[in-house]
């Protein structure tokens, strides 16, 4: 519950600040980092679809892709082909 929580008041940071501040979104994206991948790393799952919200974010407001989120791809790749997602 409180990773989902978490996963979730961010999303919702992200989601009212979209479109203004592109400066702050890399610095975001080192700190946000770590919490984003436990929630995918979650065997329960409960925070998935946040987490992924909250990438989606990210990437959306950003004109490049950083080495960090092509490594979330790469994490979402294998566990869709592996059918863990």
């Amino acid at each position: 519950m409180t990773a989902d929580g978490l996963m979730t008041a961010i999303r919702r940071i992200l989601q009212s600040i979209t479109g203004r501040y592109q400066e702050l979104y890399p610095k975001l994206e080192a700190i946000l980092q770590q919490p984003i991948l436990v929630a995918l790393n979650d065997p329960r799952g409960t925070s998935v679809e946040e987490a992924i919200s909250c990438l989606s974010e990210i990437l959306y407001n950003q004109s490049t892709v950083s080495q960090c989120m092509w490594g979330f791809f790469s994490l979402l790749s294998q566990s869709l082909l592996q059918d863990e997602g």
